[in-house]
């Protein structure tokens, strides 16, 4: 039994932690580790995602989305009723 929880204590070490993968990312972002520019931009925006910074500009395009799908729904209404109106004065 002493050697299994040692076993698994030893690959407990072996897992990084929330706190080492942050430094790492963060040590990449900043260019302190060598690293082409896509994987610097990649680690920026994983850091961006954790601390919540892109889900305000993610809810503005959902909302713009939103407000797109509107306008074209607003739209083909109106060309329905100048079709049904034509259609009438034929």
């Amino acid at each position: 039994m002493a050697e299994e929880e040692k076993a698994v204590t030893g690959a407990v070490k072996d897992i990084a932690q929330p706190e080492e993968v942050l430094r790492v990312i963060t040590r990449i972002m900043r260019g302190e580790e060598e690293a082409p520019v896509s994987e610097r931009r990649r680690a920026a925006e994983l850091l961006a995602r954790r601390y919540g910074l892109l889900e305000e500009a993610e809810a503005a395009r959902t909302e713009a989305r939103r407000q797109a799908a509107r306008a074209i729904e607003a739209a083909v209404e109106r060309m329905r009723e100048a079709l049904k109106k034509d259609r009438e004065e034929m």
